[in-house]
């Protein structure tokens, strides 16, 4: 939770279109990265993530470069082939995709600059299938239903388009020009929670969602702070939409790190402003009103995806009392007549209420959903498209500020997907 904006004077309503309207913009927070000298890359081609395993699969996108299963954990090299059993192909393949399966699924590898070439290999390289043609691609990724995207451009500043490919020939089924920017996309990736495409542009290093119904730019995301350089390379997301990695390099001393950024998927709904915290005690940063032990307020955060049909979301809150009781609820709407005070701290969150769960925090941490107790969706009764407001009211019974014995931390606002 790494919030664009407080909203904590805004009504209910432009709280929750904003949610709607940002709901497929990536943002992004640095999580780790990973040390890929061992391969010795020349240069990033591209970089796809093999679903089910916690595998690599990059390409060098130099002269003779080959492709690299990589440890997703470690960086180390598992294998790598030498794409020429692919005809003609010797320049470095820009384009690499692992198709969806279980066991040990076909990569398509394809080369645009320079030469012309391309098809579908096994993972020792093996060649399945030859296009005799790399379509111009400068990326590629399968979507969730198993289609073949691929994104072209090869020349800067003039522009790109999104194509949908047969996996087994090569031919084009559907092309879309990219409306909206003249920069070169450098990679495509599908989002496994959307189904939706973004590319990735070369030279502005910004992150687009891509309209597959008129091919406009939006949703836009710079990686500027987030990357090392901005250069040629690729980007995929993990088989569960919360992580993004990101290869980007020209040349050998770029290419040396992989990127790995995590998601969120929360908006700050409000926090504790000096305005409006009941006793002069604001938060420090995002959290609520600061409490007696002044540990600057609590803070509530999340992790994983809120996704009903596979719910790996979860919520932490830090900066609490070092023990006390802590409930999180989830509501549907402001207080009437707004965000009100409420014991030490701010209420965010009313309409509908639903308790869900309350735990002890330990060291000043409290986490939900608890060992053994439902996912959040489940207990708190989320259907898919709905937008919820989520806070943590915690017992604080020291005079401090009010005659009352809580506060409560700051609320998060999120939109569940299907």
């Amino acid at each position: 939770m790494r919030h664009l904006r407080n909203l904590a004077l805004l009504p209910l309503f432009t709280i929750l279109v904003a949610g709607r309207a940002e709901a497929q913009q990536l943002r992004l927070q640095p999580h780790a990265t990973i040390d890929v000298s061992a391969a010795q890359f020349q240069s990033f081609g591209d970089l796809s993530v093999e679903g089910l395993f916690d595998r690599l699969w990059v390409s060098d996108g130099s002269t003779h470069g080959r492709v690299f299963e990589i440890s997703a954990t470690t960086g180390s090299v598992l294998s790598s082939f030498d794409p020429a059993s692919i005809p003609g192909l010797d320049q470095g393949p820009e384009g690499l995709a692992v198709a969806n399966g279980p066991i040990n699924p076909a990569l398509v590898v394809l080369s645009s600059i320079n030469e012309n070439e391309g098809g579908r290999v096994s993972q020792a390289g093996t060649l399945l299938a030859d296009y005799g043609t790399g379509v111009g691609a400068m990326g590629a990724d399968y979507d969730a239903q198993g289609d073949l995207w691929i994104v072209t451009g090869t020349a800067l500043g003039a522009g790109s388009t999104l194509r949908r490919i047969d996996p087994n020939t090569g031919q084009v089924l559907f092309s879309l020009p990219i409306v909206g920017s003249t920069s070169r996309a450098v990679d495509v990736a599908i989002d496994p929670i959307t189904n939706h495409p973004f590319v990735l542009f070369e030279e502005s290093g910004v992150i687009s969602e891509i309209s597959l119904a008129t091919g406009v730019v939006q949703n836009n995301t710079t990686l500027t702070a987030l990357v090392p350089q901005l250069a040629v390379g690729g980007f995929d997301f993990d088989r569960t939409g919360e992580f993004l990695y990101v290869a980007m390099g020209a040349n050998a001393a770029q290419s040396t790190t992989i990127t790995v950024l995590r998601r969120d998927f929360d908006a700050l709904g409000c926090s504790g402003p000096p305005s409006i915290c009941p006793c002069n005690n604001p938060s420090i940063g995002i959290g609520g009103c600061n409490n007696s032990f002044d540990t600057g307020g609590a803070t509530l955060d999340s992790r994983g995806v809120p996704r009903v049909s596979a719910d790996t979301f979860r919520f932490e809150g830090t900066r609490l009392p070092p023990t006390t009781s802590c409930l999180l609820f989830q509501g549907t709407a402001l207080p009437t007549g707004g965000i009100q005070v409420f014991g030490d701290g701010l209420r965010c969150a009313a309409g509908t209420v639903i308790r869900l769960g309350v735990v002890a925090s330990s060291a000043g941490v409290a986490a939900w959903p608890a060992p053994g107790d439902p996912a959040l969706s489940v207990r708190g009764a989320i259907s898919a498209g709905v937008t919820r407001i989520y806070q943590v009211w915690y017992r604080n019974s020291a005079t401090f500020c009010t005659a009352s014995t809580f506060n409560l931390s700051n609320s998060l606002v999120v939109q569940w997907f299907s």
